[in-house]
């Protein structure tokens, strides 16, 4: 795939009002999380710890993790979801490094990152059968919100979810990707190159804007990465290219409608305007 630096379009449905809504400027700390798709609480979605858990504004309990080494082991497999887990950062990037294979009953749950999110392994869902009245509510759904860049390992083939790369607060756009790795050049000083709007002089000071909110796909001419869910960020850099195979995507993107019929906590607002599109008879 070739490098994108652009903001993400959602497809036009035969639901949708056939005026485009414009770019999807991603939420950041200065418009309060909100776009034309809806806002996200952020500070709303948090709350005040006691020993590692609490209740937000909304009802949801948010559990603090503080060593991901340790999340995927004790990821509440028998407790219904609609739960908030929260990663300071304290101890560096979250890092995926072991093969995620998530029952297919949980429900839906929001991750919550305070730092950059880097993926070195498969994240999937399980293919166990739901039954009963309440099988929407107990599909899973997973949604990560990350306060800084989503990097994916070249290894990685299978990713499942909602990625929402926000970047460091206070700064507002990538550099461009052809500059040196998450610093502004001194020679092209246009506004379009300053990634940090409260420094006014952010490219000649050097300012590092490495976890602007992109969104790295990871270089290799062999993997296909498929992704299953939605991925939103202020800046792709896709990188894979599938030199031997001709017609098939090095990135594929597919909306699986989970994020609609069982959103994450937090991300309801959002996923109201994304297009419902239906099956209907030619």
């Amino acid at each position: 795939g070739d490098d994108a630096d652009d903001y993400p379009y959602l497809r036009e449905s035969t639901e949708t009002d056939t005026n485009p809504f414009g770019p999807y400027f991603l939420p950041h700390q200065l418009n309060r999380y909100t776009n034309v798709l809806g806002k996200i609480d952020y500070d709303g979605l948090l709350c005040t710890f006691v020993n590692d858990i609490c209740t937000n504004k909304y009802g949801y309990r948010v559990v603090k993790v503080d060593d991901f080494s340790e999340f995927f082991t004790t990821f509440p497999e028998n407790e219904f979801g609609r739960n908030i887990y929260y990663y300071d950062g304290t101890a560096g990037p979250f890092i995926v490094n072991s093969p995620w294979i998530m029952r297919n009953d949980l429900g839906s749950n929001l991750l919550i990152l305070n730092s950059d999110l880097i993926v070195q392994e498969n994240i999937e869902y399980g293919t166990e059968q739901i039954t009963g009245d309440d099988n929407i509510n107990r599909l899973s759904s997973i949604g990560f919100l990350v306060k800084g860049n989503i990097t994916v390992d070249p290894s990685v083939t299978h990713m499942v979810g909602v990625y929402i790369a926000l970047g460091e607060e206070n700064i507002e756009r990538c550099p461009l990707l052809e500059n040196p790795p998450g610093i502004c050049s001194d020679d092209q000083a246009e506004p379009d190159n300053f990634c940090d709007k409260s420094l006014p002089n952010s490219c000649s000071s050097g300012f590092d804007c490495l976890s602007c909110g992109r969104i790295t796909s990871g270089s290799s001419s062999t993997n296909q990465l498929q992704v299953n869910g939605l991925m939103m960020a202020r800046q792709f850099n896709f990188q894979r290219g599938l030199v031997t195979v001709e017609n098939i995507p090095s990135e594929n993107i597919t909306f699986d409608g989970r994020a609609i019929v069982n959103p994450p906590p937090g991300l309801e607002d959002f996923t109201k305007a994304l297009p419902v599109i239906r099956e209907v008879t030619p």
